[in-house]
């Protein structure tokens, strides 16, 4: 079974029907990270390789744990989920603490252990977790890491974007899904994957950026790399 595991209802369950007036009373959701991410929106960060995406997406990530501003930008202290598909986090997260002393991120989770949307146990787990602990974000670094499968592939692309959409729904909208992801090789025209994304997203990031002409190794503690990121 390559799709992702379904909800089962109960019996009493009923085809829940909103009027005009409802859907458009309404209150428009909240801002979760400023202007860029509302509170439980559909989002995709991407970019070409090293510009950064981990480094902007991690930082958004135990910024909003620590309830300390992102880039001028004041965020309320929330719980979230990390889930790591490619390489170890443990240095950038000391650099993070380093240059944030006292930031508690006791509210941060970090999984690094093979998930994969592809894998409906692995899906099964994550709805629970998501339900139990209400993460304000859950962040997949990244999408080709996580995928289990072909990114330009409609079913792997959907069971992506149904289990974005159920982790929304499990939460009442308050859990915003963030794919960290690549250009195609045409970048102009957006992020990489089947077409069926980007109409799916609330919310859509581009990371750029200039490489240093630093090596890292020569870069002294708490100096400019000469890098940056946009």
């Amino acid at each position: 079974d390559r799709g992702a595991p379904t909800r089962c209802c109960p019996e009493d369950w009923e085809f829940a029907v909103k009027t005009a007036e409802d859907a458009v009373s309404s209150e428009p959701p909240e801002p979760l990270i400023g202007p860029w991410i509302p509170k439980g929106a559909f989002g995709a960060l991407w970019g070409p390789e090293y510009v950064g995406k981990t480094f902007v997406a991690l930082d958004i990530t135990l910024s909003l744990c620590a309830g300390i501003e992102w880039l001028g930008i004041a965020l309320q202290q929330a719980p979230a989920l990390y889930v790591a598909g490619e390489g170890r986090l443990r240095e950038r997260i000391m650099a993070w603490q380093h240059g944030h002393p006292g930031g508690d991120l006791s509210s941060f989770g970090l999984h690094d252990q093979g998930f994969t949307f592809a894998n409906p146990r692995h899906v099964a787990a994550l709805y629970r977790y998501v339900e139990r602990a209400k993460p304000a974000l859950v962040v997949f670094d990244s999408l080709a890491a996580t995928i289990g499968g072909d990114e330009n592939g409609s079913v792997e692309m959907g069971v992506v974007i149904r289990t974005c959409l159920e982790i929304q729904r499990l939460t009442s909208h308050l859990t915003a899904p963030l794919l960290v992801g690549h250009p195609g090789k045409d970048p102009s025209k957006g992020l990489r994957g089947h077409s069926s994304l980007p109409p799916a997203l609330d919310v859509s990031i581009r990371v750029s950026g200039s490489a240093s002409p630093r090596d890292s190794n020569e870069v002294p503690l708490d100096s400019e790399t000469g890098g940056t990121v946009t």
